[in-house]
């Protein structure tokens, strides 16, 4: 846990969430009392925090040198990690769609 809050309290990390939160911060908090407030909060809360993110990136045009044609905002999501199961999932056949 050591290594995640030296890797992340560098001053760009700093001065990038203290402008995202609009808050004056001098470092940010150890890993574990993150994890402890983020293991607190409920699921609706996460998704307020997380929506109130991507619309102040989105006003501060964080995103528009990434723009598709410049025009379209390109998303991305990882769900790595949301499920997981106890034994190996059979293999479904997939299926392909295409235009006809």
């Amino acid at each position: 846990m050591r290594e995640t809050t030296e890797k992340f309290n560098t001053e760009e990390t700093i001065k990038n969430i203290a402008n995202l939160l609009e808050i004056e911060l001098e470092e940010i908090p150890h890993y574990d009392i993150i994890n402890n407030v983020f293991e607190k909060l409920e699921i609706g809360e996460l998704r307020k925090i997380q929506k109130y993110m991507v619309n102040k990136l989105i006003r501060n045009k964080m995103f528009d040198k990434y723009r598709f044609k410049n025009k379209y905002f390109q998303i991305v999501v990882d769900g790595t990690g949301i499920m997981s199961f106890k034994e190996r999932q059979k293999k479904k056949k997939k299926q392909n769609i295409g235009m006809n």
